[in-house]
């Protein structure tokens, strides 16, 4: 699976929303469809941008929200034998060739567990004679790991986000580790992502991760929202339900179209590669942006005011791509041909 040719398949269940909205969804159809220039990025983010001010204003509740799976344990083999293990399991995966971040890995000899802010090689067999060879120390907490013959591939969340020139308040980093001898490990490159870890998938050689990056939207919206000089309709809140929610509609509507033309224009102050997510592609790296108006998506249906960040990496080459989604997702499937990232919302 090679991301620029999957992308549409890996975000056609982007915007998804709750059962009781089928048809909706079946009316607009799961197609993504990618900006041109920055001038449609700024077109969109007005409709995100009024769709959250009328959400806030005029709905029982507002926004969404996302779930955490919880992530499996692999168990190491036992084997009477002194030669090595007879066999081992490895983490329990949904589908067959496709791997699942985890917490701990094991190749039969050795365990390698992902813990709190370290990674902990231990030497398991004879089993009598088990020992830990080495801990690799990181700055953030740890999210996972996979394992590829002699190399270890980390992931750890650092928050409260000390990297000048990120935006999330937390940001991802990507331990590329040869562990070819496994008592003195060597982080051999580090990547460093603005955003939060919702997941990653290996396949063969290709290692995939799924970022969200969470943008503010602007001050600016909510001083126009509360603007006295603007009269926004108000809501009956003492109507019956049926006759509250005929009136919530016909107020969102009227304020609608009192809000779009201010919303517009304050979209097109935003500067859209400013408030896109970056990354460094390596400690001596400068960081860079991940995506550019051009290379961005978005879904039929407004979604959120955030960036969702499909990384790949490949780890025969050390090549790294990336395709960008104007929305977020929670919930992660994967095949050796496909990738799907779903986010359910009212």
């Amino acid at each position: 699976m090679r991301i620029l040719t999957k992308f549409a398949t890996f975000a056609a269940l982007m915007t998804t929303t709750a059962c009781d909205k089928k048809e909706e969804i079946t009316e607009l159809g799961p197609e993504l469809s990618r900006f041109e220039n920055c001038s449609e990025t700024q077109d969109y983010m007005a409709e995100v941008m009024l769709e959250a001010a009328l959400s806030y204003q005029y709905s029982y509740y507002w926004g969404w929200g996302g779930t955490e799976d919880v992530a499996a344990e692999a168990d190491s083999g036992s084997s009477s034998e002194n030669t090595g293990p007879s066999d081992y399991s490895t983490t329990n995966v949904q589908e067959e060739g496709v791997d699942e971040i985890d917490l701990v890995k094991t190749d039969g000899q050795y365990i390698y567990v992902a813990q709190d802010k370290g990674i902990h090689i231990v030497d398991s067999w004879p089993v009598e004679e088990s020992h830990k060879l080495a801990t690799i120390d990181l700055e953030g907490w740890a999210r996972g790991l996979f394992l590829k013959g002699d190399q270890l591939i980390v992931f750890e969340n650092i928050y409260n986000n000390s990297i000048d020139g990120f935006n999330s308040y937390s940001s991802v980093r990507i331990n590329i580790i040869d562990v070819s001898d496994r008592s003195n490990p060597v982080v051999s490159r580090q990547i460093d992502i603005d955003g939060y870890l919702r997941d990653g998938r290996m396949i063969g050689e290709d290692v995939y991760a799924v970022v969200n990056h969470w943008s503010s939207l602007p001050q600016e919206l909510w001083e126009l929202v509360y603007n006295s000089s603007i009269e926004l309709p108000e809501v009956d809140w003492s109507l019956s339900e049926d006759e509250l929610q005929l009136d919530l509609e016909q107020k969102r509507a009227e304020a609608a179209n009192i809000l779009r033309g201010p919303i517009q224009e304050l979209a097109k102050s935003i500067d859209v590669e400013e408030m896109l997510p970056k990354w460094r592609l390596g400690a001596e790296k400068e960081l860079e942006s991940i995506h550019s108006c051009e290379n961005l998506y978005r879904p039929s249906q407004v979604s959120q005011f955030n960036v969702l960040s499909l990384i790949h990496l490949d780890l025969e080459d050390g090549q790294t791509n990336t395709q960008g989604l104007l929305s977020d997702g929670w919930t992660m499937y994967a095949s050796q041909d496909n990738l799907y990232v779903a986010q359910s919302g009212q």
